[in-house]
């Protein structure tokens, strides 16, 4: 059976480095704002250095096999965690803790390898750890699940803690039973079951995460054909793409809805005065406000130019003036250090849509601002820096 054992590490150990070499073409392959990739390709790396190592039990010396082989394993698992928690935008894992466990781990298995030698307690040990990190990684990825891969990646998560759990216990069984077999806990079963184990989550777990990073490079594809990259608002398209999603309401027949238009005064002025650069802290200002004022649910669009629309679902016209009320007031009363003062004109309108004009969304929407800009271009004929209300559809 050892042979057998032998052969089942090294095909596991070779499927790790296959893995960790097909994860570096990915990581050179993705945007390099995708982090993660290159640790699960280095903690795939460290899983095939150490199989090489356990299959060269009795073969190669055993502070080389055992307790080098161990260590690399584990620090395998660290680079898979921090691989996760990377891609998810969490904090990076602390270093020094890891390195004083890493210390504590590998004086642990040179005990029970050299003064009092133990092979069920180097077992348990690290099956333990391993049982740690699926634990570890099923929490991260449970607390921080958005889509249907981070379901998927839990649940290799979940197989991972059944198999880690399976060695611990057929260690545990071995050790305080002397070694006698019982039934499902005999040794060759409980290290086949394990070994299989990995050998299978070393490639479902790469591709898992691969499935998650490519996820989170779609979100960021669509986010940017959304999104202004200049001020970080919403640009025109998302009016259409978007907005008819936040408006509709499974428990509502209609909603309301209110719009202020801005245009800033003057804008080609302080262009030509300050140049394109200063003219665009400008842009980028007004946004920061316009955020910093308006509520969660609230959409920001720049439409274009030196004009912004803030789109107020579920809001009447006189919370819509309360609201263009505080960002004029901001305006005449607070100035960044980095751009000069400016002012702008704002109309306001508020109308219901119900599920008839959701159905067409884009020429509903395109009403609403037709009738907005109606009271910007009253603003700006009655002197600018003002605020007009739209009292009907014009």
């Amino acid at each position: 059976m050892l042979i057998d054992l032998r052969t089942f590490m090294i095909l596991g150990c070779t499927m790790s480095g296959v893995v960790g070499a097909v994860l570096m073409v990915a990581y050179y392959s993705f945007p390099k704002r995708i982090q993660g990739i290159q640790y699960t390709a280095w903690g795939n790396w460290c899983m095939f250095i150490a199989g090489l190592g356990f299959g060269l039990r009795g073969i190669a010396p055993d502070w080389l096999s055992i307790v080098v082989a161990n260590g690399i394993f584990t620090i395998g698992y660290w680079f898979m965690l921090a691989a996760v928690r990377s891609v998810k935008g969490l904090a990076p894992l602390p270093q020094k803790p890891a390195l004083v466990g890493l210390l504590i781990f590998s004086l642990l298995i040179t005990y029970w390898t050299y003064a009092e030698p133990s092979f069920d307690k180097r077992t348990i040990l690290a099956a333990g750890v391993g049982l740690l990190h699926f634990i570890a990684q099923t929490i991260t990825s449970w607390r921080t699940h958005q889509r249907m891969t981070d379901y998927f990646f839990t649940g290799l998560m979940v197989l991972g803690i059944a198999v880690a759990g399976t060695r611990v216990a057929g260690s545990a069984w071995q050790l305080l039973h002397n070694g006698a077999d019982a039934g499902f806990f005999t040794p060759n079963t409980v290290q086949l079951i394990y070994l299989s184990g990995f050998i299978l989550l070393s490639f479902l777990h790469a591709l898992g995460f691969l499935l998650m990073v490519t996820q989170k490079q779609q979100n960021e594809l669509v986010c940017q054909t959304h999104i202004d990259p200049l001020t970080g608002a919403y640009n025109r398209r998302a009016l259409t793409e978007v907005l008819p999603q936040q408006l509709r309401k499974p428990d509502s027949t209609s909603v309301e809805v209110a719009v202020i238009i801005c245009d800033l005064d003057h804008f080609k002025s302080i262009n030509d005065a300050y140049g394109h650069e200063v003219g665009d802290q400008v842009l980028a200002h007004f946004a920061q406000l316009a955020s910093e004022l308006k509520r969660k649910n609230d959409m920001l669009v720049r439409m274009g130019g030196e004009e912004f629309a803030l789109v107020l679902p579920e809001s009447t016209r006189t919370q819509a003036m309360a609201l263009a009320g505080r960002l004029h007031a901001a305006l005449n009363q607070r100035q960044a250090d980095l751009v000069p003062h400016y002012t702008a004109s704002m109309g306001v309108y508020a109308d219901t849509l119900n599920n008839n004009d959701l159905v067409n969304a884009a020429s509903s929407i395109r009403e609403l601002l037709r009738h907005t800009d109606t009271g910007t271009y009253l603003a700006k004929q009655r002197g600018r820096n003002r605020i007009e209300i739209v009292q009907f559809a014009a």
